[in-house]
């Protein structure tokens, strides 16, 4: 108890000076992850879908217009920037198991 006593304010400022040092390092080491664009991200698109008849007689696919309106809002970018995406069209789930490790993510449409 004497100690403490001794030591006075520095007892407070000792604690609240690492807790500053160290908020400090920290702030310093996720700087760099605050202003971070991902480019090119690489992701799959599996089209499984087979479609289906109308009761008009026509044959709709959804899953190629799906496919097709996807890749139309990465390549039209209303402002002119570069897409920070970049999907890549796979024939088959077997073929995305495969190669899984080349994406961070994918999208699967049923049949």
């Amino acid at each position: 108890m004497d100690k403490l006593k001794e030591l006075g304010n520095r007892a407070l400022a000792i604690p609240f000076g690492i807790a500053v040092v160290l908020f400090c390092v920290l702030g310093l080491a996720m700087a760099p992850m605050m202003h971070t664009e991902p480019k090119e991200m690489p992701l799959a698109i599996v089209n499984l879908d087979e479609g289906a008849d109308l009761p008009n007689g026509e044959h709709l696919v959804a899953g190629v217009l799906i496919e097709e309106n996807i890749q139309d809002m990465v390549d039209e970018n209303a402002s002119g920037d570069v897409s920070p995406m970049k999907f890549t069209v796979l024939s088959s789930r077997a073929e995305l198991d495969e190669n899984i490790a080349d994406y961070y993510g994918a999208i699967v449409m049923p049949s």
